[in-house]
């Protein structure tokens, strides 16, 4: 009896099923693995896109811009701020004074960290949205009913006189 499963790849079965892809049987081969590993990636990276968009209500491609500009600013103040205690850290000597100063570079570097992810989160869901849009902007001129008729065009009134 094979084990029933469980976490990313029960998911990735369940979404394989859907499609209507299930495989026949468990993959074996290491591209298989790959792949899936790489659309775990892929799948973490929309989830935490989706998460900040929705987190800092951003709708249009101009919220975003705000956003990220807002982002840069605060990582070079914190860029700075840290460059500053660098600095004065090079001039200490005394190990016990210099903790206090290390923790607080720490946290920074920290605070930069998420910054530098959210602004590389924003880049992606930027450079995308123009695909987005074209792709949106195909779908619904395809389904929307052609509203005029041959007969009730003016056009087609000269024609027939």
């Amino acid at each position: 009896k094979r084990e029933k499963a469980k976490g990313l790849y029960a998911l990735y079965l369940h979404y394989m099923y859907l499609l209507g892809n299930l495989p026949e049987s468990r993959p074996v081969s290491r591209e298989t693995y790959v792949m899936m590993r790489e659309d775990s990636k892929r799948l973490k990276m929309y989830s935490d896109e989706s998460k900040l968009l929705a987190a800092h209500r951003i709708v249009t491609a101009e919220d975003l811009a705000g956003y990220v500009a807002s982002i840069t600013n605060k990582y070079e103040e914190l860029a700075r701020r840290r460059a500053g205690l660098r600095n004065k850290l090079r001039h200490m000597t005394d190990s016990e004074a210099m903790r206090p100063i290390k923790d607080q570079i720490a946290a920074l570097s920290d605070d930069m960290a998420k910054l530098r992810k959210e602004k590389k989160l924003c880049d992606d869901v930027a450079s995308r949205c123009e695909i987005v849009e074209y792709i949106a902007d195909t779908i619904e001129k395809e389904h929307t009913p052609q509203t005029q008729d041959r007969t009730h065009s003016p056009r087609g009134r000269n024609d027939a006189r």
